[in-house]
């Protein structure tokens, strides 16, 4: 894998463009299956089949799920035969792969979602979960975009404790059950972190920051948040990595391919060219077998060697 990550270095620069695939019929399904990556290990196998049985359909295919009216985002379920929401209610990502497209290391996503315990003077403190997998320990689309919040303000140095106090602040004040992957996040959630963060200055780590005067949060937590898709409910509803929504090569979508990262409306998984790439084919040949064009292949390449290279942050 090394290797291929180093061949992108001779691909020439490439934005990311809204582009209109000449994808074959069909292509998406057909490839799929003859992919070398198409066998994953047993837990990833275990997934799918599961999301197949709860009436997804075949790779590159949208999910026979609409979602669900009115918000789902922060409210309990008013009626047991409420329609299911693929964003929330399917367990998409093993802990593998969700470490893999959040950039952290498997043991610190272990703990956002198990918690741990850590010695506090004299004796040992039990730091809570903040991310509530739905079902049986698989992330769902939407816990993925809160591990994606939360590895921004890993990265910019702001303690797990610190965080978890001001998602507990906010919790008092909002009824918003993923505050960190809704956009009342922009709004409300950005106000109730300042005032947390005004009443605990004793702590380090800025949760805002002042720009101009004009609250922001931290380039590597608002990074993540410009490349969100919101929904009608406010709650997050796709992901374009590295893009403005709707202007990417490659989407994350809860409804198309299990939510693995995609060519944009295609169920084309990037994994999958990646693959064929580090197989030595040229790139010319992969994107006349997928009817895809070469800046949509480098962008599915370079996308999947940015996911080869976790930081390494503490939990």
């Amino acid at each position: 894998m090394p290797s291929s990550c180093s061949a992108v270095k001779r691909l020439p620069d490439a934005s990311h463009p809204a582009l209109e695939p000449a994808i074959h019929p069909m292509a998406s399904d057909r490839l799929y299956a003859a992919s070398p990556v198409g066998s994953r290990s047993r837990a990833h196998a275990a997934w799918r089949a599961q999301a197949i049985v709860n009436g997804a359909r075949g790779p590159g295919q949208p999910m026979e799920r609409h979602y669900a009216q009115p918000s789902r985002v922060g409210a309990a379920r008013e009626d047991a035969h409420e329609m299911t929401d693929p964003r929330f209610d399917f367990g998409l990502y093993a802990m593998p792969e969700a470490s893999r497209l959040a950039r952290v290391p498997r043991r610190t996503l272990a703990n956002w979602v198990q918690g741990y315990r850590y010695p506090s003077g004299a004796r040992t403190v039990r730091a809570r979960p903040v991310i509530h997998p739905t079902s049986g320990g698989a992330l769902s689309f939407t816990n993925l975009m809160e591990a994606l919040i939360l590895a921004g303000y890993r990265r910019q140095g702001v303690s797990m404790q610190r965080v978890r106090k001001a998602l507990d602040y906010a919790a008092r004040h909002i009824n918003e059950e993923h505050i960190l992957a809704s956009k009342r996040l922009l709004t409300d959630g950005k106000e109730l972190f300042w005032e947390f963060q005004q009443r605990s200055k004793d702590e380090e780590g800025d949760l805002v920051v002042l720009v101009s005067g004009q609250k922001v949060f931290p380039e590597a937590v608002m990074g993540y948040l410009r490349e969100m898709e919101w929904g009608r409910d406010r709650g997050a509803t796709r992901w374009w990595p590295g893009s403005v929504p709707g202007q990417g090569a490659v989407v994350v979508d809860p409804r198309r391919a299990f939510g693995a990262p995609v060519i944009a409306r295609t169920g084309i998984r990037t994994e999958d060219l990646f693959a064929r790439f580090s197989a030595g084919e040229p790139l010319s040949e992969v994107a006349d077998d997928y009817g895809l064009t070469h800046a949509q292949i480098e962008a599915a390449i370079r996308l999947e060697c940015r996911f080869l290279e976790p930081e390494r942050l503490a939990a």
